[in-house]
């Protein structure tokens, strides 16, 4: 377990605890409502509200967190190396704080019903706001989840028909009748029904529909070192600690230059890439951001790279620190054989890749120039067609995806 993940563990252990601690303590506030349901009907209905909110958003959280853990080492390269160090931590410490609010609001909801027990007339509409403040919190909380792992990370459709369906139904209460036990409940019961409905059929249901989109769109997929990251510049120094040699990034125009007898800065990178340090610090290049989110939405994104599998928790923590969280998968594949992973449009800059993925496929490439590249080897047969465009920039790759939709 790395530190992130042991961090992010004991956050969730907290939450867990707090969580525990509030079902825990609404039963015993609650006891005489649990043990004798018939003698306070309308509070027996707002505490299995209560309840069925809170052990339902409990494994809705679970899972959620498993899936988009807190990150908030302040020992990566990345963080310290960027403009905004603070920041990153900050907005994980900030979602930990909304987490808690909602369980302050469950525990809200627990303490409001003695006195709906006491009193069956008396209004219910602080419950019913209490509600819709939860689906704000869980809205905001999926807005701060959205900032680093990305569209999928929170269904702020489905959220944002909670919060207004909840708000509707406070303000139908508001403007109904004075209260009696009766009205309170029916406003319960339909309280208890939305949220049920919300967590077992809507949340589903806008997953359910954002996958079946993605079937549905054309898959783009982009290389990670010499499209979305500048792997050179760290090399560089690699090579003049270790063969003494000072070099340029213009200087590498082929993947075999020779370093010595026996490596060539292809094997230097291959070796530099089993380090966390020179994966972690990597440079991002200039409208890397632009061209993920740019096409993100209408199309399916794929990171498509060749390095080893070895590399995939780093290379994802690098994704995420530089805010590259709009894709949908990061797939390693065989070097050359790029063909494979069945994409409709290939951003890369191997020509080799290119190559291989116009032959085999009749999908469209774009190749983002680099010193290593401008020999365009292999790539004669395509540069007449319209089925490959030789990128200056990222900016100039985003254009031609967009020219091509």
């Amino acid at each position: 377990m790395n530190r992130d993940e042991a961090l992010s563990q004991q956050m969730v252990t907290m939450v867990q605890v707090l969580f525990a601690v509030v079902l825990g303590d609404g039963l015993v506030t609650n006891k005489d409502v649990f043990l004798q349901p018939s003698q306070s009907p309308v509070a027996s209905m707002a505490l299995l509200g209560v309840f069925i909110t809170a052990v339902l958003s409990w494994i809705d959280w679970h899972r959620t967190t498993s899936a988009n853990p807190y990150l908030l080492s302040r020992d990566s390269d990345v963080v310290h190396n960027s403009p905004l160090t603070w920041w990153p931590v900050a907005r994980e410490y900030l979602r930990i704080v909304v987490d808690l609010c909602i369980v302050a609001l469950y525990a809200r909801l627990a303490l409001l019903v003695p006195g709906i027990a006491v009193n069956p007339s008396a209004t219910v509409l602080p419950y019913l706001e209490t509600l819709a403040l939860v689906f704000v919190a869980y809205t905001v909380a999926g807005v701060l989840r959205k900032m680093v792992f990305g569209p999928r990370a929170s269904g702020l459709i489905s959220l944002g028909i909670g919060f207004i369906s909840f708000t509707l139904l406070a303000a139908a209460y508001g403007a109904t009748a004075p209260s009696t036990p009766g009205k309170n409940g029916v406003f319960l019961s339909a309280a208890l029904a939305l949220m049920v409905l919300y967590r077992l059929f809507v949340r589903p249901l806008e997953k359910a529909l954002k996958k079946n989109q993605r079937r549905r769109r054309s898959t783009v997929g982009i290389d990670i070192d010499g499209v979305l990251a500048d792997q050179i510049a760290g090399v560089l120094e690699r090579v003049r600690l270790k063969y003494g040699l000072v070099l340029r990034a213009s200087d590498i125009t082929a993947w075999d230059c020779k370093l010595d007898d026996e490596h060539d800065i292809k094997t230097e990178i291959e070796e530099a890439l089993g380090h966390k340090d020179y994966i972690l610090s990597m440079p991002v290049r200039p409208g890397a951001a632009s061209l993920i989110n740019g096409v993100a939405g209408r199309h399916r994104v794929l990171i498509v790279t060749a390095r080893p599998e070895s590399t995939n928790e780093l290379t994802k923590h690098w994704l995420t620190w530089h805010g590259l969280n709009s894709y949908d998968c990061l797939l390693h594949v065989f070097p050359g054989k790029k063909s494979l992973a069945e994409l409709d449009y290939l951003v890369d800059d191997y020509p080799s890749n290119i190559a291989d993925f116009l032959a085999k496929g009749d999908g469209r490439a774009i190749l983002v120039s680099q010193p290593w590249n401008h020999d365009l080897l292999g790539l004669d047969e395509w540069l007449e067609t319209d089925r490959l465009v030789v990128a200056e920039d990222l900016t100039e790759a985003l254009r031609a995806l967009k020219r091509w939709e």
